[in-house]
């Protein structure tokens, strides 16, 4: 009978390896290793259970996202973030519409259609813009005008 890897590097704690790897001086070798974080994250989107907070970062990490970026995206603190992922083996008990959206965007780049993003920083822009202070000033031409400033 062949031994299981318990796969660990990928930072999350049950995910074991029947097959696929190679184990010499302590070095691991895993064949398509891309392909291998492809089925983790299949597997968790899966999953109608709550993201743990390893999960999440597994996921964010699959996105190729910073905290910051994943924050500015969801529209929230990039605390809020870090927060979520540092509850490791805890289920995430944060805003389930901010996860239901991480699992949309991991969904989107597996099947290499970029529509969630493309909705997502739009709508981050413009509440980028809300939060900017209404500036104005009275000119030589007798008149108000708006002048937008962060």
């Amino acid at each position: 009978m062949t031994e299981t890897y318990h796969y660990t590097e990928c930072g999350l704690d049950n995910v074991y390896l029947v097959n696929g790897f190679k184990l010499k001086d302590s070095r691991l070798r895993i064949h398509d290793i891309e392909g291998l974080h492809c089925a983790i994250g299949r597997w968790l989107m899966s999953t109608r259970k709550r993201l743990s907070g390893g999960e999440i970062r597994f996921l964010r990490h699959e996105l190729e996202l910073s905290q910051a970026n994943l924050a500015f995206l969801l529209g929230v603190d990039e605390r809020t973030i870090l927060r979520w992922e540092n509850a490791r083996n805890k289920r995430n008990t944060g805003n389930p519409a901010a996860e239901r959206t991480i699992r949309l965007l991991y969904l989107e780049r597996v099947f290499g259609n970029p529509r969630v993003f493309e909705a997502l920083e739009p709508i981050a822009n413009l509440e980028d813009q809300l939060n900017q202070l209404g500036r104005f000033s009275y000119s030589d031409d007798h008149k108000w005008h708006e002048n937008l400033a962060a």
